[in-house]
């Protein structure tokens, strides 16, 4: 037999046997498989969610002065909501002026840690009158043809933001603010809120420094005007 009919019978050989060799490893495999699963996830509330409610201090100490390290801090529970419905209040300032401490408890009813941030908006600085020698340092005095001029009380005001920790009155940070600055650049809290309604409070005291940044002349430019505002705490996952 020649040669080459022996190659192709051999080649053939060889192929015969790869196939049948294939088709005994596919026959001895197999496989077994589960039902459909599924996974639905459930409803989370939002990543951050803040409620806000008024507080006052109880003067544990019976010191005579309410805010004292020691003293409690009272939320009002049943008041938490997104914006308080506050009456409008109105302090007539002068260098020198403090007001007292307005109390807010906050917790964050969201899903997820935040971080806190303050701020001042719906800020109006108008013009009442022109009075002692405000026209010689102001050329927005009083009111001109019926239309009144921007003021300059809100760059005098400073805001000074107390925290306390899970609201305990014998330990708080400060951090202060020029009010008008406020509208344009939030204060960054130092702390933020864990998720699930853990409360934190805060306290917010407005006062017209005599002296420091205020100069003579920023004194005389913001008498006899008015500026009005509402604050804003502001929360971000």
């Amino acid at each position: 037999m020649r040669r080459s009919v022996l190659l192709t019978l051999a080649v053939l050989g060889v192929l015969v046997s790869l196939v049948g060799g294939v088709g005994l490893f596919a026959a001895l495999t197999d496989t077994a498989t589960t039902g459909t699963l599924t996974a639905d996830s459930g409803g989370l509330a939002g990543s951050a969610d803040l409620k806000m409610t008024t507080a006052t201090v109880v003067d544990v100490n019976q010191d005579g002065i309410v805010g004292n390290p020691g003293d409690s801090i009272n939320c009002f529970a049943p008041g938490y909501s997104d914006n308080l419905a506050t009456d409008p209040q109105t302090a007539n300032v002068s260098p020198g002026f403090a007001s007292d401490k307005l109390y807010f408890c906050i917790k964050n009813v969201g899903s997820q840690p935040v971080t806190l941030t303050f701020d001042a908006f719906e800020m109006i600085d108008v013009e009442l009158d022109c009075t002692g020698d405000e026209a010689l340092v102001d050329g927005s005095c009083g009111i001109v043809g019926g239309v009144a001029g921007v003021g300059e009380l809100s760059g005098v005001l400073s805001v000074q933001v107390d925290w306390y920790a899970q609201c305990d009155a014998a330990f708080n940070e400060p951090s202060s603010r020029v009010l008008g600055s406020l509208t344009s650049t939030p204060l960054a809290l130092q702390h933020g809120l864990s998720a699930g309604g853990g409360a934190d409070c805060y306290s917010l005291t407005l006062a017209y420094p005599s002296g420091g940044a205020n100069t003579p002349q920023m004194i005389q430019q913001a008498q006899s005007d008015r500026v009005t505002w509402r604050f804003r705490f502001n929360a971000a996952a």
